[in-house]
């Protein structure tokens, strides 16, 4: 088929090769989703940087590369993902930070992604030390996620080293994850100054972080215009230990007349052991259920509740036998609780 019929194009290419396609340059007239991969004698990770093939894409939208992308059209793009390959032994801290630079390129129209940036140790203290943060990566995109390979180490928070290089004033939905078996730490004071920088968070997902209730009640608190929350507690797959950020002291806090914290909120989402006070989650959600139906008389629609559960035993028969008890438990107290304006969802973790 003609390069100028091409919609979708998945490359995975050597310098060589890349030389080959020079015919289609200015020959892509309806391509809208790119996707590019370095073959696996692309020793240089930098190898992209001068390719020009792509530059005029009138129709590009959504673009994945990997390390430093070639010349494209930023400023159309609807979707860019960024994935940091693994093998970036020194230096780490400079390649992330110049990989992230094509942050400022993009519009407010563009959702980011970016996953697989795996930190250092914490005792490789030369390359904790030297991340830069200075300048700031500024750019007017609106949403943000961050998949990470965190390591087992408390002291490597990566995701608060992210944070500290970008500076995105218009960003309304951040989510950040792990993508391996270990969980990302969390840094307040990191995402206290992300989030005055990014004062318009609407959406806000931490899923496989581990954040105690008091550091969640402070990022909490510095988001008022939350409407979408998902947070919850931890397993520790590799030392088989439990750690809870959905508490009775979290709950209480939801409780707090007005509701004063996160005032906003219309959807919540838990992944939890449920070692806390049922009622109290029951009281939350009633409390939530009124506020969206009075405070927010022109917002429409049901509250949303989300739960994944958890078992606290690494016996995978008994997980599921544990985790679907607590899913019927919940389920009923829910339905006997009667709340009108409520939409749920129970699941079962993995």
């Amino acid at each position: 088929m003609s390069s100028e019929r091409w919609r979708a194009l998945s490359l995975r290419v050597d310098p060589l090769q890349l030389l080959e396609l020079a015919p289609i340059r200015g020959k892509l007239l309806l391509l809208e989703r790119l996707e590019l991969s370095r073959g696996s004698n692309a020793n240089d990770r930098k190898f992209f940087v001068d390719c020009n093939l792509f530059e005029f894409a009138p129709a590009l939208r959504s673009f994945t590369f990997e390390d430093f992308p070639p010349r494209v059209p930023w400023q159309q793009l609807t979707e860019v993902r960024l994935k940091i390959t693994s093998g970036f032994r020194s230096h780490l801290h400079k390649s992330v930070y110049n990989a992230l630079s094509f942050i400022e390129h993009c519009s407010a129209l563009c959702s980011v992604m970016v996953w697989g940036i795996t930190p250092p140790f914490h005792k490789t203290q030369e390359q904790l030390a030297d991340w830069p943060t200075k300048p700031l990566f500024t750019s007017p995109i609106r949403s943000f996620y961050l998949g990470t390979l965190p390591r087992n180490d408390e002291q490597a928070q990566l995701a608060g080293r992210i944070f500290r290089l970008l500076d995105l004033p218009n960003l309304a939905e951040f989510k950040l994850q792990s993508t391996f078996l270990v969980v990302n730490y969390w840094d307040p004071a990191a995402f206290t100054a992300f989030a005055h920088r990014s004062s318009n968070i609407t959406v806000l997902h931490l899923r496989d972080v581990y954040i105690s209730p008091p550091a969640l009640l402070q990022a909490l608190g510095q988001v008022p215009r939350l409407e979408d929350l998902a947070a919850g507690d931890t397993h520790f797959k590799l030392q088989e230990a439990y750690h809870f950020a959905i508490t009775d002291e979290v709950l209480h806090a939801l409780l707090e007349p007005g509701p004063s914290l996160v005032p906003n909120l219309r959807r919540l989402e838990i992944t939890s052991f449920l070692e806390f006070d049922h009622g109290l989650l029951l009281d939350v959600i009633r409390l939530r259920v009124r506020a969206r139906s009075t405070v927010n008389l022109n917002a429409g629609g049901a509250f949303v509740f989300r739960a994944v559960l958890l078992a606290m035993t690494k016996e995978q028969a008994e997980y599921r036998e544990l985790a679907n008890e607590g899913r019927l438990r919940l389920e009923r107290e829910l339905r006997d609780g009667c709340v009108e304006g409520l939409r749920f969802t129970i699941d079962m973790g993995v």
